[in-house]
């Protein structure tokens, strides 16, 4: 009861520090977990946004439902909030690192625990991530990547790699997809290390496909063996 007390009391402080900002706010279920409102600070913007707080968790999870009809942001808020609470009871937390936080952090990392490899190597992980899951994940919380989304990058890493415009190539080399997904499967390992994601999903990567050199012309080898 007590606890109860001072979470209301906690949420209701943050409410007030809040509503400033804050026009029409609704209580949708009457115990302050989930607060719709419109933007009092954002002129001519009609769009409902939520807050949402969650037991066990602390901090508040602030969102827009890009829904201008309150019915429907209504429901929208309750979906996420059902999403929300579910995550929380499993282990999780509102307040998760977006993929580019993680992803500077991440380089500060590898510049220091990898010290026995060049700086050209290091700087080329760092390339690999920065131009395609960088690119596709932005901002979004590292622990709600799923591995859909895996699958995407290194789809978008295929169709995209800079090193393909390098060479002249269509595609890049399942050698080079291979050095990018380990790559992001690296920054996914340091995550689970400081505690941002509770699993490490697979990188899906091609199969190394070997490709010895061609052999040599006739004109090649008489160069090549003037004798």
């Amino acid at each position: 009861m007590i606890l109860m007390k001072m979470i209301r009391g906690y949420i209701n402080q943050v409410w007030k520090q809040m509503s400033k900002f804050e026009l029409n706010s609704y209580d949708v279920n009457d115990d302050g977990r989930i607060i719709i409102s419109q933007r009092g600070d954002i002129p001519n913007n009609k769009k409902w946004y939520c807050r949402v707080s969650v037991q066990g968790s602390k901090g508040l999870k602030i969102f827009s439902t890009k829904e201008l009809d309150q019915r429907k942001a209504e429901r929208y808020a309750l979906e996420r909030y059902q999403e929300l609470y579910f995550k929380v009871r499993d282990g999780g937390s509102l307040q998760t690192k977006p993929f580019s936080d993680v992803y500077k952090e991440w380089c500060d990392y590898i510049d220091i625990s990898k010290i026995n490899v060049t700086p050209l190597h290091r700087t080329s992980l760092k390339q690999r991530v920065r131009d395609t899951a960088l690119k596709l994940f932005k901002n979004k919380p590292i622990d709600e990547i799923t591995e859909g989304d895996l699958l995407d990058v290194m789809s978008f890493a295929k169709k995209n790699s800079p090193y393909s415009y390098l060479t002249k190539i269509k595609e890049p080399s399942s050698s080079t997809l291979r050095s990018t997904g380990f790559a992001i499967q690296d920054l996914l390992k340091y995550a689970k290390t400081k505690g941002f994601i509770k699993e490490i999903y697979r990188v899906p990567v091609p199969a190394l496909v070997k490709n010895p050199r061609p052999d040599f012309t006739k004109d090649e080898w008489t160069k090549l063996t003037p004798f």
